[in-house]
């Protein structure tokens, strides 16, 4: 019975090392699990941050978008009112060399009667 107690001694000796030993690995990987986690919400963050810049670069660029629309839109209207101000300009030009057609002829024909 002594050596039974001897090697059960030992096996408990060698039981109490080997719990030691998986709680010292127990305690590494909790440690590595929390640090896993802290960069996991890390990243979390990192991407939410993201989310928000890329969320108002896209609100920025349908402003943009939007302005630009309008601009257009006020260009196509400016250049209409340039073309028929040119339009309009054209017809007095042409009215103006018609009268002086008309003032000169009629000059003509009183210098014609006088002579």
């Amino acid at each position: 019975t002594g050596a039974a107690l001897g090697a059960a001694t030992k096996r408990a000796a060698s039981l109490d090392e080997r719990r030691a030993q998986a709680d010292g690995d127990a305690a590494a990987l909790h440690g590595r699990l929390c640090a896993a986690e802290e960069e996991r919400d890390a990243a979390v963050g990192a991407l939410s941050a993201s989310r928000a810049e890329a969320e108002g670069a896209a609100a920025a660029l349908a402003a943009a978008e939007s302005r630009s629309a309008e601009m257009r839109h006020e260009l196509c209207e400016l250049r209409a009112r340039r073309d028929s101000a040119e339009a309009e300009r054209d017809e007095l030009e042409c009215a103006v060399l018609r009268a002086r057609d008309i003032c000169e002829a009629k000059e003509a024909e009183a210098a014609e009667a006088r002579a």
